[in-house]
């Protein structure tokens, strides 16, 4: 799996719902190439009908447990814009981000 495989697959499992566009801005900022129509393939999964990439549950890349734990994270993330603005909010973000597919690239 080359490492925007690995990214794609930690994206969908933390923010169900994501399409390709969605997923190429969040690669976008995390300063990674964006996926092609191939990369989503080769993670497993399909797209339903309204553009959503849905990865089989075996192919998630952490469990839920801790899926719900970084979604707990991220919230109280959001928590901190108005602290330092948004560049300071996405770089954080993108920090945990990262932490989170490396992590995850280890497992697969």
């Amino acid at each position: 799996m080359t490492a925007v495989q690995h990214a794609i697959r930690t994206l969908i499992t933390l923010t169900p719902g994501l399409g390709q566009r969605e997923i190429n801005g969040e690669l976008e900022r995390l300063g990674m190439p964006i996926a092609t129509r191939k990369d989503l393939a080769a993670i497993g999964g399909y797209e339903n009908a309204i553009g959503v990439w849905e990865p089989p549950e075996e192919g998630r890349a952490c469990s839920s447990s801790e899926r719900w734990a970084r979604g707990s994270t991220l919230e109280a993330h959001s928590h901190t814009f108005r602290g330092g603005g948004y560049p300071a909010w996405q770089a954080g973000r993108n920090a945990m981000l990262r932490k989170w597919i490396r992590m995850d690239s280890t497992r697969a």
